[in-house]
């Protein structure tokens, strides 16, 4: 079985790592060849994504908090709660 998972684990990296290969470095046709780099405003939006996607991951405790209220909220409608709840 540990033969099977760690045949699976390498050649699914052996197929990302050739895939990839042909994505990034493979050669260009009449639809790529005219390509162009994103404006200005486009790599503005991503970057401020990212930033976002960052602090939110180093930071969560905000995004949590705001989701809160509306978690509980859910929770008691759905009458579920007491199965989270620890036993004694």
């Amino acid at each position: 079985m540990a033969v099977t998972a760690g045949l699976g684990i390498i050649l699914g990296a052996v197929y990302t790592l050739k895939m990839a290969r042909k994505v990034f470095l493979g050669e260009t046709n009449h639809l790529t060849e005219q390509g162009t780099d994103i404006a200005f405003h486009e790599k503005a939006i991503l970057g401020i994504i990212a930033v976002t996607i960052i602090v939110a991951g180093v930071y969560p405790q905000p995004l949590l908090h705001s989701f809160e209220e509306i978690t509980n909220s859910i929770l008691n409608k759905s009458d579920v709660l007491h199965l989270l709840k620890p036993k004694h």
